[in-house]
């Protein structure tokens, strides 16, 4: 099994409590969107949890449940992992009451042409019809960045996918810092298992310290070439998280001809 977090037995429990679900990957998902720790964190403020779950009333129909990932989280050959998701209460977005199935089809197909959930990066909204009027600027510029590491058009949600090293949602980074550590020791491992990106794009300083922390430092660089993470070979690029204030962000600015050969190699060979 590619998904070693839950196996053996808790493999086959978990495939008798989620009978809808099929693989590792929609297993996973709906273990992140139902983590545990939002009930540890919920009444204990010594829980490092306890000030991002309670940004939102976790009781509430209208509490909108971590997000594991967005896209092709299994084929995509570019992983773009960053802080945390931002929040939009008017967002059309899954709660606890959503199917499996729904969830599922939220965040596999969320950039889908096909698919109702955006539109060209505009979320829809809670009346389910209408769209914001602008696209999210977060989003638009990951898919620079993976535009730019692919060197030509690139496809949101298959050539690349988006996860973060902390879950729940919040803005501007709100309280990121204080259960990091807690969420992505219980989740990264499991989702670089599932993916199979050649390539993986650290936005910011939460997921380089992840990275580092997890790995081993850049030590100046930005590109990390060939390192076995997770069951996989992978080259693996730091880059200011695209919404910060530094002055140089993208990616053909930052690094060196060479190193974008690297990334352009590793993900069209």
């Amino acid at each position: 099994m590619s998904h070693r977090r839950v196996n053996g037995v808790q493999w086959i429990k978990a495939r008798l409590r989620y009978p809808s679900i099929v693989n590792d990957e929609e297993i996973l998902l709906r273990e992140i969107c139902w983590c545990p720790n939002i009930a540890k964190a919920q009444q204990n403020s010594n829980h490092p949890c306890y000030e991002i779950v309670n940004l939102q009333d976790p009781d509430s129909d209208e509490f909108q449940i971590p997000e594991p990932w967005s896209g092709d989280l299994t084929n995509a050959r570019l992983l773009c992992i960053a802080s945390n998701p931002s929040i939009n209460p008017e967002e059309y977005y899954p709660s606890r009451h959503w199917s499996d199935t729904e969830k599922v089809d939220f965040f596999r197909n969320r950039f889908s042409p096909s698919s109702r959930w955006t539109d060209r990066r505009k979320v829809l909204l809670s009346d389910g019809e209408s769209y914001t009027k602008r696209p999210v600027s977060y989003w638009s510029k990951v898919h620079a960045q993976a535009r730019r590491a692919y060197g030509r058009t690139v496809s949101m949600g298959s050539d690349y996918a988006i996860t973060e090293v902390v879950h729940c949602k919040s803005k501007k980074e709100l309280n990121v810092e204080t259960c990091r550590e807690t969420c992505w020791n219980l989740w990264m491992p499991s989702i670089l298992r599932v993916s199979k990106a050649d390539v993986l794009m650290l936005l910011g300083k939460h997921a380089t310290d992840w990275f580092e922390s997890s790995y081993c430092s850049f030590n100046g660089s930005r590109v990390i070439e060939d390192i076995h993470v997770c069951g996989k070979i992978r080259t693996i690029v730091t880059l200011p998280h695209p919404t910060s204030w530094e002055p140089l962000k993208k990616m053909d600015e930052l690094l060196t001809t060479e190193e974008m050969e690297i990334i352009r190699k590793r993900l069209t060979s």
